[in-house]
């Protein structure tokens, strides 16, 4: 479906904070010389919704879920190790158990992505928690990004008055 014509000045706002935070973490991930780039710009993405309102009720759910989900991928590396489990096996259980954390709290979902993240991502065995620090690291720092420019467009938005016409649209106050 196409959009209306009205939306697209919005539309284009939208599509241009996309494209500023995925291009701004990944020159962030490279100027700090991360080990995984790939995570700040996804990350930044993945915190941007389609208004203010909707990110800032998602971004602590976001993080929550990050920091839970490095402790469980440790945890479950850690037992795992103590049982001589394969990376297949410690990913299994690490996923269950995020699984019972995020059941019922879609906020927090992201606890169920950062262990294949950080146990896939390893180099090797021993050095699962460097990569819990580093992969949990990478994907806040894009959600620090993401919320970061969207701040700025939405303050953008207020100074030039639009931004009160835009969210009675998006509730469908107004028509277009």
């Amino acid at each position: 479906m196409l959009p209306k014509c009205s939306q697209l000045p919005y539309l284009t706002l939208y599509a241009t904070r996309c494209a500023i935070s995925a291009m701004f973490g990944l020159y962030l991930a490279e100027w700090l010389h991360l080990g995984r780039t790939i995570w700040v710009p996804i990350s930044a993405l993945i915190v941007s919704r389609d208004n203010w309102t909707q990110t800032r009720e998602n971004v602590p759910g976001l993080f929550i879920g990050t920091v839970i989900g490095g402790l469980i991928a440790l945890g479950a590396h850690e037992f795992g190790a103590l049982l001589h489990w394969s990376t297949n096996q410690q990913l299994g259980l690490a996923i269950a158990l995020a699984a019972l954390v995020a059941h019922g709290r879609p906020t927090v979902r992201s606890c169920m992505w950062n262990p294949p993240i950080i146990l896939l991502t390893a180099s090797s065995p021993a050095r699962i928690p460097e990569a819990a620090w580093n992969r949990s690291s990478e994907v806040l720092l894009g959600g620090l990004i993401g919320i970061a420019v969207q701040w700025m467009e939405t303050r953008g938005l207020d100074a030039y008055g639009d931004w009160d016409k835009k969210r009675k649209i998006e509730r469908g106050e107004i028509a277009d």
